[in-house]
């Protein structure tokens, strides 16, 4: 069975980096585990590359290409809109889908 691993970089301006954590760990990510597309999770904070006035984290979750499919067609939007509304200007992302070996 292939699984895959869906990760988001976030680099957060400093100002607001310890707000966002907090509400990163309370209801953004399980907001999106409550979809029950995701096998797990972790967040991270990078270490490098350093992009300076802003802190760098990165959040993974596992799952199979079926229930990402799910996820980005009936949760992705509106999760990431909550996400840019309360942040937006404030940060840059990227995503990247990778799968396991």
């Amino acid at each position: 069975m292939v699984k895959i691993i869906y990760t988001v970089h976030i680099y957060i301006e400093e100002t607001v980096s310890k707000e966002w954590q907090d509400w990163m760990i309370r209801v953004h990510i399980p907001d999106v585990m409550r979809t029950r597309c995701f096998d797990g999770n972790q967040i991270s904070s990078l270490v490098e590359p350093v992009m300076e006035g802003y802190k760098g984290f990165q959040i993974q979750y596992n799952t199979s290409p079926d229930r990402f499919s799910g996820y980005q067609s009936d949760f992705a939007e509106r999760l990431q809109k909550e996400h840019t509304e309360k942040y937006q200007g404030k940060f840059f992302a990227s995503r990247f889908i990778t799968e396991i070996l």
